[in-house]
């Protein structure tokens, strides 16, 4: 996923697993991490997203993408729902 630059702050990729890039497509490394840069990765079900990005971003944040949701049965009913997004930390 791509991530882009809103209003001059940075938003992070965010997926269900795997690194998250900063702009040049690199995982962020200590001196990222120092500077604010989040490393964000959410579970795979919906409620994922509002519960981690609030302890993540306390002063709350704005969804700036949302990728196509893969929503898939995981059987008995149970659907499970994994999608990418690109937060910004207010």
């Amino acid at each position: 996923m791509q991530t882009k630059s809103i209003s001059g702050q940075t938003a992070y990729a965010v997926s269900a697993g795997g690194a998250i890039p900063d702009l040049q497509g690199n995982a962020p490394d200590q001196a990222d991490i120092e500077r604010g840069m989040k490393r964000i990765e959410f579970g795979t079900h919906g409620t994922g997203l509002p519960s981690q990005a609030k302890n993540i971003c306390p002063n709350g944040y704005k969804v700036a993408e949302c990728g196509e949701p893969n929503v898939r049965p995981e059987g008995q009913g149970v659907w499970s729902i994994q999608a990418y997004f690109s937060i910004i930390c207010a």
